[in-house]
This record gives C-alpha cells, sequence and structure tokens, in this order.
C-alpha cells in the first residue's frame, strides 16, 4: 500500500519534499512498528503498537505528529482504493485520539527534563553552511542561497524569513541594520497569511555584517519585483504557490539529503546563537548575552544560557589575565 502511495502522489504532483518526508517516517517509524501487518490486519492495537514504539524510543512531540500525520494520508489514500475491508483500521477517531493523547504528554514530560547545552562544536560551521546553501541554490534558484545565509546570520527560523517584507528592514542613521520580526507564515493557510511569531511576541533582531550583502541584495529585488509578491524578500517558488511554508520545507529536506548535510534548518539558528556568543579565540563574535537572547526571542537570558553558553577553556587563566588590572568602575 505504501509503495502505492508513493507512486499516487507522485503521479498528482505532490512536492518532492512531502513525498520524501512521508516515505522518510514510513521507513524510520511505521515499518517497524507494524510494516509485517496485513492490512485486513490492522486495528487500534496497531495504532496503539506504533505510538507505544515511539515513546519507548525517545521521540519527540513534533516526530510523533509527523509520524501520526503520515499515517492519517496512508488511510486517506488506502481506504477508498480497497486496501482496507472494514472502516477505521487503526481504531475510531476517539480510540486514536486516546492514544495519541497519552503518546504526546510522553514526549512533553520528557521535553521538561533539562536539555543538552548545544557546544560550538555541535553546530554546522561556516563551510558546512555554504555546502548547504548551494544545495538550496539548486532546490530555489535565484534564493535559496541567500535564504540559508540569512538563516544563519540572523537566527530566524524559516517561517520568520519567508514572511519578511522591506518594511521589516529598519536602517538607521548610524547604518545600523535591524531587522523587525512580527509575523511568520501560517503554515495551515494559503500565502500570504501570517501568524505572530513563535511565542507570540514581536522583537528584533540582526544580521552579521559579513553578511549584510544578503539582506542589501534581497532588499533591493524586492523592491524591483513587480505583482503581489512586491516587498517580499522571499518570492514564492513556482512549484508552490498556496502552501509556500511547508513547500519550502520540503526543499530544505531535499536539499539536506542531496548535500548530506547532517542537520536540520532549525540547527542554523542553533549556530547562529553559537558563533554570536562564543569567544573571539573560538572563532565567534562574543556578543553579550542579553543582546543574543533579545535577538533570539527567548523570554528569560537563563534560557539562552542554559541552551548555549558554555565557559570557556581555561577559563581560569583568561580571568587571571584579565583581572591584572583595578576594575575601571
Amino acid at each position: 500500500m505504501m509503495r502505492a502511495f508513493v507512486q499516487h502522489m507522485e503521479n498528482t504532483g505532490v512536492p518532492t519534499g512531502t513525498r520524501n518526508q512521508y516515505r522518510s517516517n514510513f521507513n524510520a517509524h511505521i515499518l517497524d512498528a507494524i510494516g509485517e501487518v496485513k492490512c485486513a490486519d490492522l486495528s487500534i492495537r496497531s495504532y496503539t503498537a506504533l505510538m507505544d514504539a515511539m515513546t519507548a524510543a525517545g521521540d519527540k512531540g513534533p516526530t510523533i505528529k509527523a509520524v501520526n500525520r503520515t499515517l492519517n494520508s496512508m488511510v486517506s489514500f488506502g481506504e477508498p482504493r480497497g486496501y482496507f475491508p472494514t472502516e477505521n483500521p487503526f481504531g475510531t477517531d476517539r480510540q486514536r485520539k486516546s492514544v495519541f493523547s497519552e503518546a504526546m504528554k510522553t514526549a512533553a514530560r520528557r521535553s521538561e527534563t533539562p536539555r543538552t547545552q548545544i557546544r560550538l562544536d555541535h553546530c554546522p560551521s561556516r563551510t558546512d553552511v555554504e555546502k548547504f546553501a548551494v544545495a538550496f541554490e539548486r532546490a530555489y534558484p535565484g534564493f535559496g542561497f541567500q535564504l540559508v545565509l540569512l538563516a544563519y546570520s540572523t537566527g530566524l527560523r524559516i517561517g520568520e524569513i519567508l514572511a519578511l517584507r522591506i518594511c521589516d528592514i529598519l536602517d538607521n542613521e548610524d547604518g545600523d541594520i535591524e531587522i523587525s520580526v512580527t509575523r511568520q507564515l501560517d503554515r495551515h493557510q494559503p500565502w500570504p497569511a501570517t501568524v505572530p511569531p513563535k511565542g507570540g511576541r514581536p522583537r528584533t533582531t540582526i544580521v552579521w555584517d559579513y553578511y549584510r550583502w544578503v539582506l542589501e541584495d534581497l532588499t533591493a529585488k524586492a523592491r524591483a519585483r513587480t505583482g503581489a509578491e512586491h516587498g517580499w524578500l522571499f518570492p514564492r517558488h513556482p512549484s508552490s504557490q498556496k502552501a509556500w511554508l511547508r513547500y519550502a520545507g520540503g526543499l530544505a529536506t531535499v536539499a539536506a539529503t542531496e548535500s548530506e548535510w547532517g542537520w536540520n534548518f532549525h540547527w542554523l539558528r542553533h549556530a547562529f546563537a553559537s558563533v554570536s556568543l562564543a569567544p573571539q579565540s573560538a572563532g565567534g563574535y562574543e556578543l553579550e548575552l542579553a543582546s543574543v537572547q533579545r535577538y533570539l526571542g527567548h523570554r528569560k537570558p537563563s534560557t539562552t544560557q542554559d541552551m548555549y553558553l558554555v565557559p570557556q577553556k581555561e577559563h581560569i587563566k583568561n580571568a587571571r589575565r584579565r583581572t591584572k588590572e583595578a576594575p575601571g568602575h
């Protein structure tokens, strides 16, 4: 059934990224748990076995949601084509909702435990980022390369980047540039619908000056563009006129696969935070914690510190060197 489903998606023009995501969810999760069960033998026990296997493996909420969405799409394909002899092959909506809710609660409880700090050496390097950017450019010609570099140099999420317009680029008299983050694309509504950014609060961020040219070039192109997408920094891909955010996520998956990139798109945000905070001696910019917290939109500096800030190596020697003189205040 899954092979037929994948072929059907290809025949009907479903984006490559979506097909790859469904295939990945099936191979990585559904196949091991219930892949050998005949369609005629499926029941709520099969669905429960899948959710139990994912919670036992420590999968997070977004992964559980994605696999559940894949399973629902498979059922929507299989039911009218006679793969299931009875209705509700995985149980009733009420039964599935109860099992799914318990799996999500388990994932949420796990997420409350202290998370591992993200160190600079966990993140993609500039060379890694540029390799990913080249692959993204092939998937999104004219804009993919700059999209990746902008995410890397601002800490913006992909939905926030795709919602940027020229009015969000703030250039003061001193030539400093800030980016106003007041919205992100709505994943569930047609373009250009937007919703508030994650956390519901607007913020401003910067672009590293080394990549300032990216923002300036995108702004110039947005001003020159005509039609409905005038002023938008990133116009829609020609193959995606409605669900642009989802389609862009699929392009990111394709680019990561083709370039053998070992991270997902969100790691560009982690890299921005880590490089911004890391000492200059380690290749970072050594920016203030409170500033980086504001750029990321975290409510408290402790959130940023607990996630990213790692004590410097040889911190005792550094402290001794820096405290030889009397305080200047």
